[in-house]
């Protein structure tokens, strides 16, 4: 699946914790608020699960990011099977059953991988070095380190001089970024398996109620993607990528952190009081809305198509009985989006 509507299946969603998820567009990265004005990103294209992509706000919670992009192997808002938190469980995780990527596949010598969630798009820099920050985490900390499951995840570049995909999401000497690359000491049914890189490591695998945790079990810390001599007003095609290896089982994510000094259009505003109610949901015939005034809205699929649109006046109900089963945006013009799910 192709979608230039990225992070459309994602109305702001929070549970217990502090980290924070929104919808987000292709504005997001074409108007310079991932990585700032220097860059002009076009071409966007985003493979994989609709709800494995937002925009992420982490101030309030222990990631170490502050707000940007975030990609996961499954679902990310499911409680325990999402990245919200707090971390009270470990393997969590939601098989999507989506194709994995031949890429990342091939930095792992060959393995298989699934779920995969690879954004990727064209930019042209109007300076010589771009650098973001990132983390990357997962649901198989520590049980799976030294494993065949060791799921990973990839920054692939493509442009002058860089005719083959090179992966610039290492640490230490240069490695690729996982499970097995980056842990701070594990003893477990594979084997005992000394700390490697372990000062980009943060062990999250302490279960509390505490709010501010986020669910990954451990997750990179003070990581950074720093790519330099990129050639000026040049075009170069970026690729961001992870996936699950040898089965779906059990999450990923990987968090990119946007320019701190661009205005990003991601608010940290607490949100808003809800102006509309969508009820029942999930639904099975009518749909009923609650509003005042009189709206226009649109439904949009799980494919970004829109498949009804009309004005509203007040409260009403909607026949959704010929709809497809799946999920599916309520828009109101004022800008207000509710998710529902059609059943």
């Amino acid at each position: 699946m192709k979608s230039l509507l990225i992070g459309l299946f994602l109305c702001s969603f929070s549970s217990f914790g502090q980290l924070k998820l929104y919808a987000t567009t292709p504005d997001y990265f074409e108007n310079g608020d991932l990585f700032g004005p220097d860059y002009t990103v076009f071409n966007i294209e985003y493979s994989g699960s609709g709800y494995s992509y937002a925009q992420f706000n982490g101030v309030n919670s222990n990631l170490g990011l502050t707000r940007g992009f975030v990609m996961t192997t499954g679902r990310l808002a499911d409680q325990s099977q999402g990245l919200l938190g707090p971390n009270v469980q470990s393997d969590a995780g939601f098989d999507m059953g989506t194709p994995g990527y031949p890429l990342l596949s091939s930095l792992i010598g060959g393995t298989a991988t699934n779920d995969a969630a690879v954004l990727e798009f064209d930019f042209i820099p109007h300076t010589d070095t771009l650098v973001f920050n990132y983390s990357f985490g997962s649901e198989e900390y520590e049980e799976y380190v030294g494993s065949t499951f060791s799921d990973i995840a990839a920054v692939f570049l493509i442009g002058p001089g860089l005719p083959v995909p090179t992966n610039y999401l290492t640490v230490g000497n240069g490695v690729p970024v996982s499970l097995d690359n980056v842990h701070n000491g594990v003893s477990n049914q594979f084997g005992n398996f000394p700390p490697i890189n372990e000062t980009y490591y943060y062990d999250n695998t302490t279960w509390s109620g505490d709010s501010t945790k986020i669910t990954l079990d451990g997750f990179t810390i003070n990581t950074q993607v720093r790519i330099d001599n990129l050639q000026i007003d040049s075009t170069y095609h970026l690729i961001i990528s992870i996936a699950d290896a040898v089965d779906g089982n059990y999450d990923s994510g990987l968090f990119i952190e946007a320019c701190e000094t661009c205005l990003p259009t991601l608010s940290v505003e607490e949100e808003k009081e809800a102006t509309m109610l969508l009820s029942p949901n999930p639904v099975v015939n009518q749909l009923h809305i609650e509003t005042s005034g009189e709206h226009s809205f649109q439904i949009i699929d799980a494919l970004g198509q829109e498949v009804n649109s009309r004005v509203i006046y007040g409260s009403t109900s909607l026949d959704c009985s010929t709809l497809p089963a799946g999920m599916y945006l309520f828009k109101l013009d004022s800008g207000e989006i509710k998710r529902f799910m059609k059943r």
